[in-house]
């Protein structure tokens, strides 16, 4: 019993967390009061408690995604009125569960209670995959330490969940996934990566689910790279300014510790179709034809130019002078300047750099539009993720501008490079600077000079400095140097 006093002093709390309540107090007295619940939170504390398997329980957090709170609440049936979904894993095994609560008669009551397919909850999203006027959920569950991910889809029918795919109790192993509308059909998508083992080793792909008229079905399963040590990413998005086209982009952590980037649009059969795919090119290159010399002979080139899926390679730059702490791949693919094209990220050695340490190392990111059979440049640009902002480089930048990461005093200062012994102490050519302010930090004498930018991040201010007697073909002004600078 008092295991369950206990238990229910925490849902309790986690209820009011989330009634919205902006005041806080610090006082001793006041975190020893227990919150006040409405009546309605109080309702539904007791209808889990009462749908729980056991007296004891551990609630269970989404570790990603929109959602967060043990306690999810969403208008799931259309009816204008939200529903409650809960996560909790009862005492007698170590399986997470998902109960849907419901009122009936006003009165909140759980409508079903059913087991996960691991112990913690990953994600949960809604979608509307079936189309059936009532939204779909889609629930990422996982082992303790994050391995063995499984995806559930659950829809509502007559007041409960049950499992969406065909066959029913099936669970599908991911890595990354996204929810979202590929075949234009008006209705959402789930596309996922993973692997499974193959003979000796593992073999990647991406699957697809969607609603085939009758039932969510794995309508396709496309393979991808044999190179891949684990997936860094996927996203989707128009693949060309020039087609209206959505592909889905997924990056790739190869065993050498590159990055790469495959590529696949959908049909409107729900079908894959490889824009950017390293098995597909492997498959058009052992059926070409071989080359034959003059006399007959097969030859092998000396030089064989990089398929479309080399062209992605790229560095990680996760480990470099300007990353995060959290970061474990970049760069990845997004929609960096916002015209809604997707952008395939490659990664050069800023002038200077090249004899440097890998964590002293900063990097030019080219940011390339699909074109057909190539990539093109759409901008460059030097990205500070530890700094949070991004800076374009003109195109006289690029090869002729370098950056020296001044540490103590959270600054970077652009300085055209010389080619010299030490091309990174000579600031003969000093361009700009943009330095990292905390609001915390005692602001010095030495930001008299700098002008500050109009974006802000939190406690975090951004100063810009253009030396007033900079000039020649690399110089910048303070409004070109704004137009340049942006936050991530």
């Amino acid at each position: 019993m008092q295991n369950k006093i206990v238990l229910s002093a925490v849902l309790l709390a986690c209820l009011w967390a989330l009634s919205g309540c902006s005041g806080f107090s610090s006082s001793t007295a006041d975190l020893m009061r227990p919150p006040r619940l409405t009546p309605e939170q109080s309702a539904i504390n007791e209808a889990l408690t009462a749908a729980a398997l056991t007296q004891t329980y551990t609630l269970k957090y989404p570790k990603s995604g929109e959602y967060r709170s043990a306690f999810v609440f969403y208008d799931i049936d259309g009816d204008g009125v939200e529903e409650a979904i809960a996560f909790y894993e009862p005492d007698i095994n170590d399986t997470a569960r998902i109960v849907l609560l419901d009122r009936e008669g006003g009165v909140w009551k759980a409508s079903c209670d059913l087991a996960g397919a691991g112990q913690d909850v990953e994600f949960v999203a809604f979608a509307n995959l079936t189309a059936s006027g009532s939204s779909d959920i889609v629930v990422g569950w996982s082992a303790s330490d994050g391995s063995d991910k499984q995806l559930s889809i659950y829809t509502y029918a007559d007041g409960i969940l049950v499992n969406g795919l065909k066959g029913g109790g099936s669970n599908m192993e991911y890595d990354t996934y996204l929810i979202g509308d590929l075949s234009g059909n008006g209705r959402d998508d789930i596309v996922f990566t993973g692997s499974s083992v193959s003979g000796a080793r593992d073999a990647y792909w991406v699957k697809m689910v969607c609603f085939d008229g009758n039932d969510l079905v794995i309508s396709d399963r496309m393979a991808l790279s044999d190179r891949i040590d684990t997936f860094a990413g996927i996203t989707a998005g128009r693949i060309s300014a020039s087609s209206p086209k959505h592909g889905v982009f997924i990056d790739e952590v190869l065993s050498n510790g590159m990055l790469a980037t495959e590529v696949f649009t959908v049909n409107s059969s729900n079908r894959f179709e490889p824009v950017i795919s390293s098995a597909a090119e492997a498959e058009a290159s052992a059926l070409a034809a071989p080359a034959e010399s003059p006399d007959g002979d097969i030859y092998e080139p000396d030089y064989k130019t990089p398929t479309l899926f080399e062209r992605t390679f790229r560095v990680n730059t996760a480990y470099s002078a300007a990353s995060s702490d959290n970061e474990a791949a970049a760069p990845l693919c997004g929609d960096a300047d916002g015209d809604r094209v997707i952008e395939i990220p490659t990664a050069s050695v800023l002038p200077g750099y090249e004899e440097q340490a890998e964590s002293e190392t900063l990097y030019l990111i080219e940011y390339n539009h699909l074109e057909g059979d190539t990539l093109k440049r759409a901008f460059a640009a030097a990205v500070n993720r530890s700094g949070g902002y991004r800076v374009r480089f003109p195109d006289e930048w690029i090869g002729a501008v370098t950056i020296v990461n001044q540490v103590e005093s959270n600054e970077w200062r652009f300085i055209g490079y010389n080619g010299g012994e030490d091309p990174l102490n000579d600031l003969s050519v000093e361009l700009a600077r943009i330095r990292v302010v905390s609001q915390k930090d005692y602001q010095d004498k030495f930001l008299e000079n700098y002008r500050k930018f109009s974006q802000t991040r939190g406690m975090f201010q951004y100063y810009g400095y253009v030396p007033p007697a900079a000039s020649g073909p690399l110089s910048v002004t303070w409004d070109e140097l704004q137009e340049m600078f942006s936050l991530l």
